[in-house]
């Protein structure tokens, strides 16, 4: 009797040690010493959460790190996601999202020893790095290439869930599409979620149906059901966060892409040299943090030439790319 209780005991061990995937695929019999808890979405998303965990993973490689993945299945999970992942006592507690910013403020508090990282927001607590982007800048270059590749001249932006994030990626596109034609229409619609790829699908054929030849999505794992409504109507997709064309080569006309990946990496790195402070971070297109990728090769010359004078103008302080209501008007205003 005692011995099969010590071998159910062991097994109970190696279970709750098990990550979704740590540095190698062995089980992992030290404790973690980077956590990452994802949004919702969870990996495999072929987007956000994915490139947060490749970040861990060549953290892991190069400072040998443990690392270890806490996947959320709601937004009501990630209070108790993230208490899990402060019980396991791990250096760094990665949060993939500003949707956990409230849960984290009053978690952080009460654990001042325990540092954290949260992507999409800052200001949290002085244990906690902050992690933004300027998403608005390679927005603004999609809407470019959008403009310059829409036939129709209607275009569509479809988001996730509304946030101020969000709102960088549309008015940040809207203005690129502007700056190049004023006679482009877009047509603007959220999902109200970020993985719901029916909804997703029918929200892309509707919009194709309004007369839509280009379409940007920002929606997570829902965005794949946009790319691949797209594609079944022979449309353009924009992608969004990791080079999505392999999803679609022939109907991803290009990708914004959000090094989310090297923004964990950096603050992995931070803990494996010491230098960790809980200084929040802005990462932007002059970084090299965002980007436009195309690998399928599907912009044309023309089109790249114009997005790299334009990235050129941001990067340099020519354009300031607007990241709300109010600063899109001030900007189409003045063009």
């Amino acid at each position: 009797m005692k011995r099969k209780l010590t071998v159910i005991l062991l097994v109970f061990i190696v279970a709750a040690l098990v990550g979704c995937g740590g540095a190698d695929e062995d089980i992992q019999q030290e404790a973690p010493d980077i956590i990452l808890v994802t949004d919702e979405s969870g990996l495999g998303d072929q987007s956000f959460n994915d490139a947060c965990w490749a970040g861990c993973e060549r953290g892991a490689e190069e400072f040998g790190l443990n690392v270890y993945c806490i996947e959320s299945e709601t937004g009501e999970d990630y209070a108790a996601k993230i208490t899990e992942a402060v019980g396991m006592a791990p250096q760094l507690i990665i949060c993939a999202g500003a949707d956990m910013e409230y849960v984290l403020f009053d978690i952080a508090a009460a654990n001042p020893q325990q540092k954290f990282a949260i992507l999409d927001t800052n200001e949290i607590g002085e244990n906690v790095t902050g992690i933004t982007f300027n998403e608005q800048e390679g927005s603004f270059l999609a809407g470019v290439a959008a403009a310059m590749t829409t036939e129709s001249k209607i275009v569509s932006f479809i988001g996730g869930e509304q946030s101020v994030v969000l709102d960088r990626f549309q008015y940040g596109f809207a203005a690129g599409i502007a700056t190049v034609s004023s006679e482009i229409y877009i047509n603007t619609q959220y999902i109200g979620s970020f993985s719901d790829l029916e909804e997703a699908r029918m929200l892309a054929n509707a919009h194709e149906a309004l007369g839509s030849d280009v379409i940007y999505q920002v929606a997570g794992a829902a965005g794949i059901g946009v790319i691949e409504a797209a594609e079944s109507k022979g449309i353009w997709a924009i992608g969004v966060d990791i080079d999505q064309s392999y999803l679609a080569e022939d109907t991803v006309l290009c990708s914004v892409v959000k090094r989310a990946d090297t923004a964990v990496y950096d603050v992995i790195s931070k803990i494996a040299d010491g230098t960790f402070d809980g200084t929040d971070t802005v990462y932007t297109l002059a970084d090299g943090a965002m980007e436009i990728s195309d690998n399928a090769g599907n912009l044309t010359e023309e089109t790249k030439a114009v997005i790299e004078e334009y990235a050129e103008k941001i990067v340099n302080g020519e354009i300031t790319v607007p990241y709300d209501w109010q600063t899109w008007y001030d900007y189409t205003t003045a063009l």
